[in-house]
């Protein structure tokens, strides 16, 4: 087996260090020790670039976008980028292996992203001092193939390298991803892929079987679509006869019919199934459809107000309107020739003729002359004239009240003083409007006894006629008889129909409407309520299921629209027997459409099923297969564990000597859930993580990067790199350490860094002293390390 070891490394612009080339020629324990901040980790840093094409540690930024100015690593960026880490056997053989990343390679921002490794270009040189050339470069897949590890990528971190930094990652892990990372270790990717090639091919399999069942189960839906309800297939021919033709077109009543599925003829089937239930339960429809517009009329209390008040008098409506329009008319007429002095202007006397006679050319005339004498009067006179205008009009309404009381005041109406007796205040009342009067003006006077003589000859005449003629009840129309039967008419048409339909279904009316001319009526609703309850009253019982209420009532509604136009004749003309012919026409024209269909279903049910049986026994064969590969693969990892168990457990045991549950840790694999931890004992299922000290962690995580060295690189790499282990550890440990070390890796070349003196003194006492070559570098004092940048840590 060839046995790689570091010969030689060389570092130009790389983080802090500007140029340092190491020998370690023959080197088995090489210890960089000095100060942090000298260098020590950009060192081991070198290396893994070198060896695995990337520094696991640094990972990419979240955002691919973002661009950087300068690259991390470059020292000074008008200087190359170069590591060369030369590699030897025990046979002598060596190869080089160069990262290179020259000024004169264009780079962009995102190109200068930490974690971004692809600029760095590799190359493999046989000598150390060999041209770097297109001839000599290679990729990172070669190194690792040069150097007998595959994957070196992967396992470099895991059992060839313990960080200083990360040196807890790998068990702070869950349990499940630690078996992943390391199930690569055992040999078993090839078969881990075959497997999971079968399990591909199983799902796509079971894919196709459901498929093929979602096809068998639709073809035999549509075979037994093809039978009518009774499962038996219709091939009795049945002669074509009309149903509703005559009534309405219906695609189910056409003799060249098309039924090429069933949802059709299953459609084409309930239709008449409807219209079967219909023509069987038309009575109880008509008498449902009775009901409903009994409800609807019922409820309906402004049309019952309407009837109560109006129904009586709808012919007479007019006339009724008629006389109280007239009589409203004569009434203003009569206030107004009441109010004469005022309102004589105003009068229409020619309308006002059209009802009652008199001499009109003389009334007009008089009328006229009085207003062109008014406007000759002076003001004092005019005052004079309304005042006693006034003064009547108060003495009129003092008579009217005197009557209505039965008895007269002495009082006077404008001062209150008492006059003894109701004479003397007659008397001075007109003692006084003489006086006014005597204040009139010539013009004033003879307008006077105009109005006067107007008054006396022709108004108080007409005024007798209409007050003779309103006091007549025949001419007289209560106002609020008239209101209510005005309201009531607003709704003739609806009342006429209503009435219809009363006089149709024997409803009498007579006890509730309003029969009475010009009497109102006093509780309008109590009658409403009263009338609408005797309504219900008339409802029928309807067969349970057919009622107004129920959905089938909705559904016969529309069947007596679309198929018999709302017509009861049209009902009579179809019969259940011949709605029963027509559904045995439909399925028999549906089975002679389909028949083709059915063979053609049948045979394609009869491949598909093949087909499925075939994928059955493929997937079931499969499926074997897998359990094979998963037995096999779960035994060799049992077995793999097993071997690792033994020395972590010693080596756990040496490096951890004051550990407060035993001597050592053992490793807890849990196969079928592909799951392992770290436990003191096999009773215990407590993982280490939980119950360690950060330096005990330390100590257990190179116990197992130890013991995996141990187990799987006796292959052509014979590194082992610790970062600094001193970190976290305590003297009693790195003793420990020192001594497996030493005892149990003879064979490797062990390249160690710590900050303490005594710690390097130490190491290299214990190696030198049974014979191994020891190489020490101080970091500090290397003339050629020059630390430009004290952000970075080492």
């Amino acid at each position: 087996m060839t046995n790689y070891t570091i010969d030689k490394v060389l570092i130009e612009n790389f983080k802090g260090i500007d140029h340092l080339l190491l020998d370690w020629s023959n080197g088995q324990l090489i210890v960089l020790d000095g100060p942090n901040g000298f260098g020590k980790t950009t060192i081991f840093d070198a290396i893994e670039l070198a060896l695995t094409g990337k520094i696991d540690r640094i990972k990419k930024p979240q955002d691919a976008r973002v661009a950087y100015s300068d690259v991390l690593f470059s020292n000074n960026p008008s200087k190359n980028v170069l590591i060369k880490v030369q590699l030897t056997t025990n046979t002598g053989e060596k190869g080089t292996i160069v990262k290179s990343l020259p000024t004169s390679k264009r780079l962009t921002g995102v190109d200068k992203q930490p974690g971004k490794w692809e600029i760095f270009d590799t190359y493999l040189l046989e000598t150390f001092d060999s041209s770097l050339t297109n001839d000599t470069k290679s990729t990172q897949k070669e190194v690792s193939e040069k150097f007998g590890v595959e994957e070196l990528e992967r396992l470099y971190s895991l059992f060839y390298y313990i960080q200083q930094e990360e040196n807890t990652s790998f068990l702070k892990r869950p349990g499940k991803e630690r078996m992943a990372e390391i199930s690569r270790l055992f040999d078993t990717k090839d078969e881990v892929e075959e497997k999971k090639y079968f399990e591909g091919l199983v799902k796509f399999i079971d894919q196709e079987k459901k498929l093929k069942s979602t096809e068998i189960n639709n073809i035999k839906i549509r075979l037994e679509s093809y039978k009518n309800h009774d499962g038996v297939l219709n091939q009795d021919v049945t002669e074509y006869e009309l149903l509703l033709g005559y009534i309405t077109d219906k695609l189910w009543d056409r003799e060249n019919l098309t039924v090429n599925n069933k949802e059709m003829r299953d459609k084409f089937i309930a239709e008449l199934l409807s219209i079967e239930d219909f023509i069987i339960h038309f009575e109880q429809f008509k008498l449902a459809n009775f009901n409903q517009r009994l409800n609807k009329y019922a409820d309906n209390k402004i049309l019952l107000q309407s009837t109560i008040t109006a129904a009586s008098f709808l012919d007479r409506y007019q006339e009724i309107k008629n006389m109280f329009e007239k009589q409203k008319k004569l009434q203003r007429y009569l206030m107004q020739l009441k109010d004469y002095q005022k309102s004589m202007f105003s009068i229409n006397y020619d309308e006002l003729h059209s009802e009652v006679e008199f001499d009109l050319i003389t009334v007009k005339q008089k009328v006229e002359t009085i207003r062109s004498q008014g406007q000759n009067v002076s003001m004092l006179s005019s005052i004079v004239s309304e005042l006693n205008q006034t003064r009547d009009k108060l003495l009129e309404k003092l008579n009217d009240f005197h009557t209505h009381q039965g008895k007269s005041k002495e009082d006077c109406p404008f001062c209150g003083y008492d006059w003894g007796d109701h004479e003397r205040l007659l008397i001075e009342f007109q003692a006084k409007k003489e006086y006014f009067s005597s204040l009139y003006d010539d013009s004033t006077k003879v307008q006077e006894q105009e109005i006067k003589d107007l008054f006396q000859v022709h108004f108080s005449a007409i005024i007798q006629w209409l007050e003779g003629y309103l006091s007549n009840p025949e001419n007289s129309v209560s106002e609020a008889f008239y209101t209510q039967l005005e309201n009531g008419y607003r709704y003739e048409k609806e009342i006429a129909l209503f009435l219809d339909f009363c006089a149709l279904n024997n409803i009498d009316l007579s006890t509730h409407t309003n029969n009475q001319f010009n009497i109102p009526l006093e509780n309008l609703e109590f009658a409403v309520e009263n009338f609408s309850n005797q309504l219900r009253g008339r409802k029928y019982v309807i067969e349970e299921g057919y009622a107004e209420f129920d959905e089938k009532f909705l559904t016969f509604q529309t069947l007596f629209q679309e198929n018999f136009n709302g017509l009861e004749a049209n009902v009579a003309k179809v019969n259940v027997e011949a709605v029963e012919r027509k559904k045995r026409y439909i399925d028999y024209q549906f089975f002679n459409q389909n028949e083709a269909k059915k063979v053609e279903d049948e045979t394609l049910l009869y491949k598909i099923n093949e087909d499925f049986v075939k994928l059955t026994k493929q997937s079931e064969q499969l499926k074997q297969i897998i359990e094979t590969y998963d037995s096999s693969i779960k035994k060799h990892w049992k077995k793999i564990m097993v071997d690792i168990e033994v020395p972590f457990y010693i080596y756990s045991g040496k490096i951890m000597q004051n550990y407060q549950r035993g001597l050592g840790l053992f490793i807890k694999e849990k196969v079928e859930a592909e799951s392992i931890v770290f436990v003191s004992d096999n009773a215990s299922d407590h993982d280490a993580l939980n119950f360690l000290s950060s330096g005990q962690l330390s100590a257990l995580v190179i116990s197992f990067t130890l013991s995996l060295n141990k187990v799987y690189g006796n292959k052509d790499l014979g590194v082992l790199l610790i970062d600094d282990p001193v970190q976290s550890m305590d003297e009693i440990n790195m003793a420990s350490l020192t001594e497996l070390l030493r005892n149990d890796f003879q064979h490797k070349q062990i390249i160690i860094s710590t900050h303490e003196d005594y710690v390097s003194r130490y190491l290299q006492y214990k190696f030198s002293k049974y014979g191994f070559q020891t190489l020490s570098f101080n970091m500090r004092e290397e003339s050629h390390l020059k630390i430009l940048n004290q952000g970075y840590t080492g």
